[in-house]
């Protein structure tokens, strides 16, 4: 292609990394100026169209992108980078057999010993949805290139998300036989460490990594988790409060706060920190997790607006419509006053005037009911006629390990809860949790003696779902139920144990629209003792929200207390 001279300097002054560089920030208008520019000039300039299809992708358009890449394609049918661009347009149009032969064919070949293997790896991942389709294009492309340390590390991370533990596993040790295992598969290793249930090795691997990569916060909010795991509280608390200091606005450390047990006077630290981080300018992801701590600190007034406008067209609008819906209801706003905010109490009793039993309320990974805390759940609960023995787990590991506060394991603890509800007086035991407190709820009710369980959305077994292609499905209980696995030393199917105790009447409640709580509740076929409870209208997990906001919840509770 001749370039002639009048058009030099428009050519020399093109920079393809700056306007890669608008592109990524959102700033398509000047990109397209940029590149309006150059082909005002020499239309043919193949860097800029490639650009100028890559914006096509960028702005949504992957139609007007692909049939540019084509026109490209034709007058350079070897360049590898049309190739890439080709392919790239073709997964982002969803024509994945046609993108999987090229990539295979022409694209990999090209791309295998260089560093732009990882991005066109990571396009894969990103625009495939279907977990089973995307494994088996990287598991081909591997097969192609079985020394690429890039798509040995893709494929390991799917496996882990998909809950193939052993695999993912196997993929880190291929890469390890190979030479020192690279930085970014650091973490995932240490990942499997920690879903193994090896809490205190895991503890010292993280502070490794945290040491060795200062500036990045995944290993540092990892390390808390597995400290509050192994029960290193003030550890956890310590680490957190500096990790937010450092990082305060990082969803996902919000995430690991939220799922952390500190003393009161800690919890408000951190959320001051939070405040000054300008939650308004925030993400999606971390204005959600603002918002639920902001509730359980007493700051509905600060939350609602957030959740206000998370709920249509966000990531997170269904979480942000469960926590509205249970917020309707208006005896939620104010609180009960019975039930202490701070969530490092383990075991709190509320006694009933005329109580005829006692209800245990396991509270679920956020230390409260779904997305409430329990001082605002109680103000609901309250009209039940029960006593109430509100649990905490701050291992978060479905109490399987126990409550600390009542004993030093799962057995300990049930005994000590046991002598808690004799003190009470009624003989009458009811246990209720959502999501994987609700798994506890069935299992320690069943050796309680418990009459009934009310369980929203609770699971019976700590086995995963799978999907027609054989992977665990994407649902929200997925990758904790890895590391429950292990703490367990199995599956821990309930289900026989329903079936053995008769006079145990189990409710599960789940809602209209939510297809895995759906395949959950359908592994309890034929179980006699065994009621569904489906609320209309409500398409997500946690139902103890639609059933507060529905006015539901304390129904629910009375008519297992009253039999």
């Amino acid at each position: 292609m001749a370039i002639d001279t009048k058009d030099a300097a428009s050519i020399a002054a093109w920079d393809g990394a700056h306007v890669a560089a608008l592109m990524r920030q959102g700033r398509t208008e000047e990109a397209a100026a940029v590149i309006a520019a150059v082909l005002s000039e020499q239309p043919h300039y193949l860097p800029a169209r490639i650009a100028q299809a890559r914006l096509f992708l960028s702005d949504g358009n992957p139609g007007r992108a692909l049939e540019l890449s084509e026109h490209l394609h034709r007058a350079h049918p070897e360049n590898i980078w049309v190739a890439a661009l080709r392919f790239e347009a073709m997964l982002r149009t969803g024509d994945l057999a046609a993108a999987r032969d090229l990539f295979l064919d022409k694209v990999l070949p090209a791309f295998a010993d260089r560093p732009e293997l990882a991005q066109l790896a990571h396009h894969i991942v990103d625009a495939v949805s279907d977990r089973s389709q995307r494994v088996a294009f990287l598991e081909a492309a591997l097969e192609a290139q079985p020394k690429s340390v890039v798509l040995a590390g893709k494929l390991a991370a799917q496996y882990y998300t998909g809950g193939r533990r052993g695999e993912a596993s196997a993929m880190i040790r291929l890469v390890e036989s190979q030479g020192p295992l690279p930085a970014f598969l650091r973490p995932l290793k240490l990942y499997l460490a920690a879903a193994g249930g090896d809490h205190a090795n895991a503890i010292d691997q993280y502070e490794m990594a945290a040491k060795e990569l200062p500036d990045s916060v995944e290993p540092v909010r990892r390390l808390v988790r597995v400290q509050a795991a192994a029960g290193r509280f003030d550890d956890a608390a310590r680490e957190l409060v500096s990790a937010v200091d450092k990082w305060p606005r990082e969803w996902l450390l919000l995430y690991r706060y939220n799922r952390t047990f500190v003393p009161l006077a800690i919890d408000e630290q951190i959320f001051a920190r939070l405040t000054g981080a300008d939650p308004d300018a925030q993400t999606p992801l971390w204005q959600f997790q603002y918002a639920v701590a902001a509730i359980r600190l007493g700051r509905i007034d600060a939350a609602m607006p957030l959740l206000e406008s998370l709920s249509q067209d966000t990531p997170v609008a269904p979480m942000a419509q469960s926590v509205l819906a249970a917020l309707s209801n208006p005896a939620v706003l104010s609180g009960s006053g019975r039930v202490d905010r701070d969530r490092s109490v383990a075991v709190e009793v509320v006694r009933q005037p005329g109580a005829t039993a006692s209800i245990v309320l396991f509270s679920g990974t956020l230390g409260g009911q779904g997305y409430l805390p329990n001082d605002i759940a109680d103000s609901v609960v309250g009209e039940v006629p029960a006593n109430l023995v509100y649990l905490r787990d701050p291992y978060g590991l479905g109490y399987l390990r126990g409550v600390p506060a009542l004993g030093a394991d799962e057995t300990s603890s049930i005994d000590a809860l046991a002598g808690v509800l004799k003190d009470l007086g009624p003989s009458r035991i009811v246990t209720t949790g959502g999501s994987i407190a609700g798994y506890a709820a069935v299992r320690w009710g069943l050796r309680l003696g418990a009459i009934a369980t009310v369980s929203f959305a609770g699971p019976t077994t700590l086995s995963p779902l799978r999907d027609s292609g054989g992977e665990s499905a994407s649902e929200s209980l997925g990758l904790g139920l890895v590391e429950l696995r292990s703490v367990a030393g199995g599956d821990g199917d309930l289900r026989e144990a329903i079936r053995s105790a008769p006079n145990h009447r189990l409710n599960v409640v789940i809602g209209e629209g939510y297809v895995p709580d759906q395949r959950r509740a359908e592994r309890l076929n034929g179980l006699p003792n065994v009621s569904i409870t489906i609320l209309p209208g409500v398409d997500y997990h946690f139902t103890s929200m639609a059933a507060i906001g529905q006015g539901s919840y304390a129904r629910l509770l009375t008519e297992a207390v009253l039999g």
